[in-house]
């Protein structure tokens, strides 16, 4: 009988051991969980952090800021050119009086109501060159309406 007492003590003790273990497992997930969540809401503080700080201070950075915003303008500079090529691609050009998107055989401007085709037959005001196609074009514009390369 002192047999079947002690193989039930250890199967209970045994037992208490396995709940515990796993109720800190438990714990332990959820602490887990909730580091993660906070290092999230820590990343997405710093983001916002620096997205102020370049809205502020691009301009004139203290130095060791200098290469990074330099980074993040020669990166917005090549998201721009891409997208331009991307819209190039799709035979989208820009508006010459909006800026806007305009598909190539457009006859007016889905923006501003421009007849696109009547604009492409006034000279440009002041026979300023695109460096991309060497087209004329007007010295107001921010984009080549006949290839759409940005302008400085």
């Amino acid at each position: 009988m002192a047999f079947f007492d002690e193989v039930s003590k250890k199967i209970s003790q045994t037992s208490q051991s396995v709940t515990q273990k796993t109720k800190d497992m438990a714990e332990t997930v959820r602490l887990n969980s909730q580091i993660s969540d906070e290092e999230k809401k820590t990343d997405g503080f710093l983001l916002q952090l620096g997205k102020v700080y370049f809205a502020k201070h691009s301009v004139d950075p203290e130095p060791e800021f200098a290469e990074l915003i330099a980074g993040i303008e020669e990166s917005r500079e090549r998201v721009n050119t891409y997208s331009e090529q991307v819209k190039q691609l799709k035979g989208i050009i820009k508006c010459p009086k909006c800026n806007g998107d305009v598909q190539y055989n457009s006859q007016f401007c889905p923006s501003c109501g421009l007849d696109i085709n009547a604009s492409k037959a006034v000279p440009a005001k002041s026979g300023r060159t695109c460096p991309n196609c060497n087209a004329t074009i007007s010295a107001d514009l921010s984009f080549c309406i006949h290839c759409g390369t940005k302008l400085d």
